[in-house]
């Protein structure tokens, strides 16, 4: 664990320990690291993108929208499943569901990290929590940020799914504000690989999910 110096005992090893000291709060350049958006109750195990207190109406998928929240990673750990809720729509003639993970450049920019396989079963029930093991193990880092979100294809009905969501239209550019909360990727068949901070769409509506290692 990490400590303070004592003075007079630690001369050899005085700057390394100050050093090891500061590192937990600080980033290298000297400012304070950035406190996770995700705080509040945290699950023993894995982590959650928002705090689950604050879960609130459901948000309605459209198709071929990438719908996705974003969050300061608090745990460094591998996580291996995504969880996530629908809500009282179900899908009907999804041919298309996965979930994402996305990296988030200092640019805003997106890339694909991992994601789940196809299954157009995922939200095909009412009020159901649905747990998909990604197809490769995700190592996210305390401290860095990310997106993590689903895709939806469906011909005949979308369902809702549950999240935070916030007031009127207007506040779609407030969730857009740096660092960003929500963002969508439109019209796409599959979840992009990449995506540039240009073509992420204002959304006031952030999926919940859950990391599970």
């Amino acid at each position: 664990m990490a400590r303070l110096p004592i003075d007079g005992a630690d001369t050899s090893v005085w700057g390394a320990l100050l050093n090891e000291f500061l590192l937990v709060s600080h980033n290298a350049d000297g400012t304070i690291k950035s406190v996770p958006a995700n705080v509040g109750v945290p699950l023993t195990t894995g982590e959650t993108t928002f705090d689950r207190r604050f879960i609130d109406a459901p948000a309605a998928a459209t198709s071929g929208d990438v719908t996705l929240t974003y969050f300061i990673a608090s745990k460094t750990e591998t996580i291996t499943q995504l969880a996530m809720y629908s809500s009282g729509t179900a899908s009907a003639g999804a041919t298309l569901v996965k979930y994402g993970v996305y990296s988030v450049a200092t640019n805003g920019d997106l890339a694909l990290i991992t994601s789940t396989s196809n299954d157009a079963s995922i939200f095909s029930s009412t009020n159901t929590r649905y747990l998909k093991t990604l197809s490769s193990s995700w190592n996210k880092v305390a401290g860095n940020r990310y997106a993590v979100g689903y895709i939806v294809v469906a011909a005949t009905t979308m369902p809702t799914v549950y999240g935070s969501t916030a007031g009127g239209s207007i506040l779609d550019a407030v969730w857009a504000l740096e660092p960003r909360i929500s963002g969508t990727r439109t019209g796409q068949t599959d979840l992009p690989s990449s995506v540039t901070a240009a073509n992420v769409t204002a959304n006031r509506r952030g999926p919940y999910v859950e990391m599970i290692n």
